[in-house]
């Protein structure tokens, strides 16, 4: 009797389970069929790649070097720089110029690269520093050591000051104290003393 009871609990639960796993269609199953929501379309799939944007990188520095249409630029911390010319626009100070204008010692403001090719240059070409104005001097010492007074400053002479005396060429032995003459003055080193009788 209780082999049969067991039995028939046995085959209970077979029938429920039958029942459970049933291929009748759902509605909200994947396969596009009896009311599902998918399309049939397979999902997107992921690449895992992200599209980053074209490199930018500036440079700035002297020109050290021009060579067709690449040139060497030493930048603010000294190091050499390649700037490939071919395809830039060129601008001097903001205004239309040529690469053929860029020489060496100009100063490239900003050199505008992308993924390794330039897009844009502009540059300057430096000033000369203004000559150095002749001022008025007098000789206060003279002797083995040469001294003069410009302002309120004096300054020795040397082998490599040029001395004139009325437009020619003088020693420093031909300078005596008390003559007065016009001292170029660079560097807070006296080059040239003209002295006019």
């Amino acid at each position: 009797m209780k082999k049969l009871l067991a039995l028939c609990v046995v085959g209970a639960l077979a029938v429920s389970l039958i029942g459970c796993t049933s291929s009748t269609p759902s509605n909200t199953g994947p396969t596009g069929k009896a009311g599902g929501t998918d399309t049939g379309k397979a999902p997107p799939k992921e690449t895992g790649k992200v599209v980053e944007p074209p490199k930018e990188t500036t440079v700035e520095g002297a020109v050290t070097a021009v060579d067709k249409d690449k040139l060497t630029v030493k930048d603010k911390a000294g190091k050499d720089q390649t700037v490939m010319t071919e395809g830039a626009k060129v601008t001097r100070e903001g205004k239309d110029a040529k690469a053929e204008d860029i020489k060496k010692d100009d100063w490239i403001i900003k050199a505008t690269v992308k993924d390794g090719k330039t897009t844009s240059i502009d540059f300057k070409t430096p000033t000369a520093p203004p000559a150095p104005a002749a001022v008025d001097a007098t000789v206060t010492k003279d002797g083995d050591k040469v001294t003069i007074k410009a302002g309120d400053k004096e300054y020795t002479l040397d082998d490599k000051t040029k001395i004139t005396i009325d437009g020619k060429d003088a020693k420093l032995a031909d300078v005596k104290k008390d003559m007065k003459g016009k001292a170029t003055i660079k560097e807070d080193k006296v080059t040239e003393f003209a002295i006019a009788k």
